[in-house]
């Protein structure tokens, strides 16, 4: 044995004693200072005396042997003794020795997409026939996947058949380092099954291995590392995720034996390392802390995790991005709760990479899983989709239920009767396949070639005080018709939205003057009044208003007071007319047929600003569109969705309608008998007007200045 290493093993055995003195028996702590246990640290290498005739005398080399790790070489932490406990070689290992009969193990694919995300398949070494998922038969037995034949699986992050480390393998190329996992997968086919098992396989490893900040210098011994289980609520994720993961850990038998490890500690010396409650698990030992949660802003921030789970990313709410002074109970976006809980995992992301650059070929994975079934192509599960296909840090799959879950066929009775009773949403539960592409009401690309007429008339600019949020009127042009105007008064979640269209008698077209949007903003109501006499009114007037309707009694003293205001046309009568009106399915079919006709007209859009809206990613639309109505409604119309025969469409999750349902009621009422025939004579009244100047209340016209006052 070289000098130095026989000087290291006399330095950790001695630092062994000084940590440990209360585990050795007085015959191990003589034999370590006796002259004849110890190791000659003179310049040639001696042996080591070994007295095994006694039956209480110390085996030096297997006791100094058990005193270090065997994978990485370290001492190990006899605070908590757990040699007697096997740490698993892979997740194969995990789940069929360490863990065997006390929890189900995955099915074939589930297998496959889990050892492929944690980098555990040997690429050279395995059949390449088995590197294609689709080549592996979903109901193939998993415990037969690993062979020679079949797959070779890493073994403490080397292959046992060519030796070549992880390391290696991921700096040669063949084997990609991810760190972030996409799981876009039907319902029943295991999202949260196959979740629950890697985490529970990934607490496993850092159990039962060194803490990383004995290893390495840029960690603190201090840094509490969490694992952090995120859904839509914290109900969801209580229910969805950390469950099935609590219930392998509860009922596995070496979790079990480990946690009697700890509490016998906590007999012998008072301090509990321990904690595990029905939503909460720590291991003092390790610094480990598990928990799940809602995505809640401030607590998704300022951890540092080795693990963190999102489900149901594509059903995220959209949020709000907006700084507000009281951010505790404030709602992260899809993509601030993204990018809060991957900036948690960097410091161990960048800790491991170093320990395996290192030769610690075992260093357990730090990771964000993310599972869902899709809503939209715009969601944050299929934008993440999308982007796995060229950044090689995200291993990304989307499969349907069938070709993952051997017990279900698509003729199977549960996936057929779905199909039967609303394909397109059987498509998107089971199928894994986003609703916009195939739920969608409108053509988008056909609707945004509509935004080609003159510039809006008018813009709102938003005010706010403390408690109170409303617009002010910016005029820009005006028209020579006059004008329908619709309402949708929001008050506090939805959006105060109004539209204003006339008729172009010579064109045939119904013409959007423009649409105003007025948003609720960090929990500020709509002031009703100042709405009115800042925008409704001087809006009327502006454009010649004769008719005004809505579809929310809401709206009711705010048409009374238009009407009152408007005063009283040439025929005596009130020069503006207010109704309501409820939206049905036949409405929208309507406005759509219209649109494949060409006969209506929407204000001018920018190219960039069409296609800036129907490609990019939208995480809060209260921010991305306050001061864009017309950006937004283009939005509106590419994402709302058709939930069935005779119902109106819907919006779209995380999304709303507001500006659309007011072109679409003024679209409505603008083509009916009554409201082109009051049109009609409106018109007469302002060629009457332009002509004699006449000095009656209504409104301005572009071409002929000041008219009816």
């Amino acid at each position: 044995m070289k000098k130095s290493e026989i000087r290291a093993k006399k330095l950790k055995s001695l630092e062994a004693e000084s940590l440990f003195s209360n585990l050795l028996s007085d015959s191990e702590r003589k034999h370590l200072h006796s002259d004849e246990g110890a190791f000659d640290t003179s310049e040639e290498p001696t042996s080591v005396f070994i007295h095994s005739s006694d039956d209480d005398q110390l085996d030096y080399k297997d006791f100094l042997d058990s005193l270090l790790d065997p994978v990485t070489g370290t001492v190990r932490d006899f605070r908590v003794d757990d040699r007697a406990l096997p740490a698993a070689k892979n997740y194969y290992d995990f789940c069929f020795n360490i863990i065997g009969k006390d929890a189900h193990p995955p099915w074939s694919r589930q297998f496959f997409i889990a050892a492929s995300f944690l980098g555990e398949i040997c690429p050279h070494c395995s059949n390449k026939k088995y590197l294609d998922i689709h080549n592996i038969p979903k109901d193939f037995p998993t415990l037969d996947l690993k062979s020679k034949k079949r797959l070779v699986l890493l073994e403490n992050g080397v292959c046992p058949v060519c030796g070549r480390t992880k390391h290696e393998l991921i700096s040669s190329g063949a084997m990609l380092n991810y760190n972030q996992g996409v799981y876009v997968l039907g319902q029943r086919s295991g999202k949260s099954s196959t979740a629950a098992s890697i985490a529970a396989y990934t607490l496993h490893r850092y159990m039962k291995y060194p803490m990383l900040a004995e290893l390495s210098p840029y960690m603190q011994k201090s840094t509490q590392l969490t694992g952090i289980f995120c859904s839509l609520t914290f109900k969801k994720a209580l229910e969805v995720l950390w469950t099935p993961f609590k219930n392998i850990v509860d009922n596995s038998q070496w979790f079990q034996d480990y946690f009697q490890l700890l509490e016998d500690y906590r007999i012998k010396t008072g301090t509990k390392l321990l904690y595990n409650s029905t939503t909460k698990l720590a291991i003092g030992n390790k610094n480990l802390y598990c928990f799940p949660t809602g995505p809640t802003a401030s607590t998704l921030r300022g951890n540092t995790s080795f693990m963190c789970f999102l489900d149901e990313l594509g059903l995220f709410p959209p949020g709000t991005n907006e700084e507000v002074d009281d951010d505790v109970n404030r709602r992260a976006s899809p993509d601030e709760a993204y990018t809060s809980l991957l900036n948690s995992l960097a410091t161990v992301t960048s800790t491991v990479d170093k320990l395996r650059s290192e030769g610690y070929n075992s260093a357990p994975p730090a990771y964000m899983l993310s599972v869902s079934s899709p809503i939209s192509n715009r969601d944050k599960i299929m934008r993440l989709l999308k982007q796995s296909q060229t950044d090689t840090s995200i291993y990304g799959v989307q499969l349907p239920t069938w070709e993952v879950n051997p017990t279900l066929e698509r003729e199977s009775n549960l996936i057929a009767s779905a199909f039967k009773a609303n394909p397109v949403r059987a498509l998107r539960d089971f199928g894994a396949q986003p609703t916009d592409a195939s739920m969608a009401f409108f053509d988008a690309k056909l609707v945004s070639k509509l935004f080609t007429g003159s510039p809006a008339t008018h813009q709102l600019i938003q005010r706010s005080d403390e408690y109170e949020t409303w617009g002010e009127l910016k005029r820009l042009s005006a028209i020579q018709y006059p004008s329908i105007m619709s309402l949708d008064a929001g008050f506090t979640n939805n959006s105060f939205s109004v539209s204003v269209l006339y008729y172009d008698f010579n064109r045939n077209q119904s013409v959007l003057a423009c649409s105003l949007e007025c948003m609720p903003i960090q929990g500020k109501t709509i002031n009703f009044n100042k709405m009115y006499s800042n925008v409704l009114l001087p809006l009327a007037k502006d454009l010649n208003v004769c008719y005004v309707c809505a579809d929310r009694w809401n709206s009711i003293d705010l048409l009374h007071r238009l009407r009152e205001d408007m005063g009283l046309a040439p025929n005596k009568k009130p020069y503006t007319r207010a109704d309501f009106y409820t939206l049905k399915r036949s409405d929208f079919d309507a406005v759509k047929a219209s649109f494949s006709n060409h006969s209506v007209i929407f204000p001018f859009l920018q190219k960039n600003d069409i296609e800036n809206t129907l490609n990019k990613a939208v995480d809060d639309y209260r921010t991305e569109f306050m001061g864009k109505p017309l950006e937004h409604l283009l939005l509106q119309f590419s994402t709302v969705v058709d939930i069935g025969p005779m119902l109106c469409p819907d919006k779209a999750p995380g999304l709303t309608d507001d500006i659309l349902r007011t072109v679409v009621l003024g679209l409505t009422k603008i083509h009916s008998e009554k409201v082109i025939n009051r049109l009609t004579e409106f018109r007469s009244y302002l060629k009457d007007a332009q002509a004699i100047a006449m000095p009656m209340p209504v409104v301005s016209g572009r071409s002929f200045g000041q008219l009816f006052y």
